[in-house]
């Protein structure tokens, strides 16, 4: 860079030698044609235009700092004489009901049925609350309850929300599915007891998750039937379906490798011979399910074949022509 001056400089007064451009003293210092003196005098006059430029700086940047410090002060001043934001206010249906008071009482009702309360991630706080503060990541929460049902006029979301409230504090709602089937039911109980409603339930949760500490739920017990409600059948198991019927069994037996039904295609088609075939198929099988319908044909085709045999009970045989003399039916006999 100095070299590069320096012949720009060289060439500018070559080509101007009279200019009244000035030049930089650290350029003039390193002009060949200089005396010892020139030079040594060229070279004072660069350190000291450094040294100004130093102190030019270095007063520049403490009057960039102090404006800094300026504008901070100020902002900070601005900061203090606004108003404090107000705190944030808990949603209508969040406040606790005016008749919602220490000691009220309530009617409670007890059953072994299992009702969900949901939302309650936006109430862990509280529930910390009611369980005495949180603990350890690693313990476990289970704690007997007793809650009130709520039902909201004023929740904007669902017009039949049924809220859950323990000791005054709130920790979530019925499903929107369960609060559609229970509010009716819920009123009217309020109507009748002329007092709020609660159920028993338990606050469980906590310990160490994959994801972080666990949160809290809560899970109340209940009878249906108190709510007006029918109580719901047990739901088979996912891709189950109940195969007792022989026919229907034998429909799925490709499909369904629980059961093995090809024994019933090995049959002789006279029902007398089929009988001990089916004593002996008994005597082997193993498989529970197999026997059952072993058991079933080997019964049908023994009553139908009751006329056939004297040693049939004469209340099988009544009304029945006489029997021809075959050996081989006694009652014992049926299991093989």
């Amino acid at each position: 860079m100095v070299q590069a001056s320096y012949s720009w400089a060289v060439f500018r007064r070559a080509k101007k030698p009279n200019s009244s451009v000035p030049v930089p003293p650290h350029i003039r210092a390193l002009d060949p044609n200089l005396s010892p003196e020139e030079r040594s005098l060229a070279r004072g006059e660069a350190a000291q235009t450094a040294e100004s430029w130093q102190l030019y700086m270095a007063e520049l940047q403490t009057r960039r700092e102090k404006q800094v410090d300026f504008e901070l002060a100020k902002l900070k001043q601005e900061m203090r004489e606004q108003p404090s934001p107000a705190p944030p206010t808990a949603p209508p249906q969040d406040e606790r009901p005016s008749w919602m008071v220490h000691g009220m009482e309530a009617r409670l009702f007890r059953g072994r049925e299992d009702l969900e309360v949901v939302g309650e991630s936006h109430y862990q706080d509280n529930l910390w609350q009611l369980v005495g503060g949180r603990r350890s990541p690693e313990q476990r929460i289970d704690v007997e309850i007793c809650a009130v049902m709520v039902a909201e006029d004023d929740n904007p979301y669902d017009a039949n929300a049924v809220a859950i409230w323990i000791d005054g504090l709130k920790v979530g709602h019925l499903s929107r599915d369960n609060a559609r089937r229970y509010r009716p039911g819920l009123l009217a109980l309020q109507e009748a007891q002329g007092m709020p409603i609660a159920l028993p339930g338990v606050i469980v949760g906590g310990g160490m998750r994959d994801d972080g500490p666990g949160r809290l739920g809560v899970f109340l017990r209940h009878d249906a039937a108190d709510f007006g409600l029918r109580r719901p059948p047990l739901a088979p198991p996912p891709e189950s379906r109940m195969r007792t019927g022989l026919s229907d069994a034998a429909a799925t037996d490709a499909a369904d490798d629980a059961y093995d039904l090809s024994w019933m295609r090995k049959l002789p088609a006279d029902e007398i011979r089929a009988i001990p075939v089916l004593r002996r198929l008994l005597a082997d099988e193993k498989d529970l399910l197999g026997r059952h319908f072993m058991y079933a044909r080997l019964e049908a085709v023994l009553y139908r074949s009751r006329g056939e045999f004297t040693s049939a009970p004469d209340e099988y045989r009544s009304g029945l022509p006489s029997a021809r003399r075959r050996d081989g039916w006694h009652s014992g006999s049926l299991l093989g």
